[in-house]
């Protein structure tokens, strides 16, 4: 099992990924971190402690030797691709790929960060680990995939697995809708969320890593699925006015009604990204709390003063 007084040795695949930097400094406070990357920028040093590799290498084996646990976070989001057979290659495929060359190489847990969009893009109530998953694209459905295969391995095999939910995750240097966000916030002084007062939850990077280490070494956390963000909801409105704040702005939100929004996106082709942005999407994180003694170490607004570090 793996104990939390142990140093232990770990691979970050996905290394240099906005939460991979993150989860990685985090976990270097405590243990030896082995990085993954598809591939070095200019200017990266060379380490012992880096791989360079396609998630599709069928020869990770050689890289797993005193490897005790695994946080697995690269795959393929934020992608404009519509193809399948590449979502399900790298996220399905591959993740199974090195889950099974880890039983091999006799490491003890495996980390997969799934997504909670495998319960769907809008709650009627909080999601929990309870709810029947409803996927809603390509990616959403091939994380699904992957979390059941890998939860099915772990009957068969001595491989603790833990399977982590997080809706939006947000920071400095986030991709996706809080990215297009922060855009509006910096260049825009007035929008048009004044009558959004959806209810969405969301979790900071910081907070994230922090939880995923904590899966990592307590015992408590084998073989479970965690859905996590962080206990306060917040509409978009207030997303924004928090954003802005983060970046030392004054902004104003001006009351458009819904309808407009949807027809306007319906026009555009967007209506899947209107909608991300208009519904809720809350999450219940109580069993996080109850089983690992989880919290949130950073308010919303701890975290949204890091975007002009």
């Amino acid at each position: 099992m793996v104990c939390k007084v142990e140093m232990m040795k770990v691979l970050v695949t996905g290394a240099k990924g906005f939460i991979g930097r993150e989860v990685s400094m985090r976990l270097k406070l405590d243990h030896v971190v082995l990085e993954h990357v598809r591939s070095l920028s200019p200017g990266d040093k060379v380490s012992s402690n880096i791989i360079e590799c396609d998630l599709e290498d069928e020869n990770w084996l050689k890289h797993l030797t005193g490897v005790d646990a695994i946080i697995h976070l690269a795959a393929v989001a934020h992608n404009k691709s519509t193809n399948p057979t590449l979502v399900e290659r790298v996220n399905v495929d591959a993740t199974l790929n090195l889950a099974n060359m880890a039983i091999e190489a006799g490491v003890k847990r495996f980390v997969f960060v799934s997504s909670i969009g495998v319960h769907g893009n809008n709650s009627v109530k909080p999601f929990n680990e309870n709810d029947i998953p409803c996927p809603h694209s390509e990616y959403a459905l091939s994380k699904l995939k992957a979390e059941k295969a890998l939860l099915d391995l772990t009957r068969a095999e001595d491989l603790e697995v833990v399977v982590v939910r997080p809706p939006l995750v947000y920071g400095k240097g986030a991709p996706g809708n809080f990215r297009k966000l922060m855009r509006l916030v910096h260049s825009l002084p007035v929008l048009p969320f004044g009558l959004c007062t959806n209810k969405r939850n969301v979790i900071s990077v910081q907070n994230l890593a922090d939880f995923l280490v904590v899966c990592l070494e307590r015992e408590e956390a084998a073989n479970q699925i965690f859905c996590i963000a962080e206990d306060t909801s917040i509409s978009i409105k207030d997303l924004t006015y928090s954003i802005a704040k983060g970046l030392g702005k004054r902004i104003y939100n001006i009351p458009i009604p819904k309808f407009l929004f949807l027809m306007g996106a319906a026009l555009l082709g967007r209506s899947a990204e209107v909608q991300q942005l208009l519904w809720s999407l809350e999450v219940d994180s109580s069993k996080a709390h109850k089983l690992l003694g989880w919290k949130a170490p950073y308010s919303i607004d701890d975290s949204l003063s890091k975007l002009n570090d």
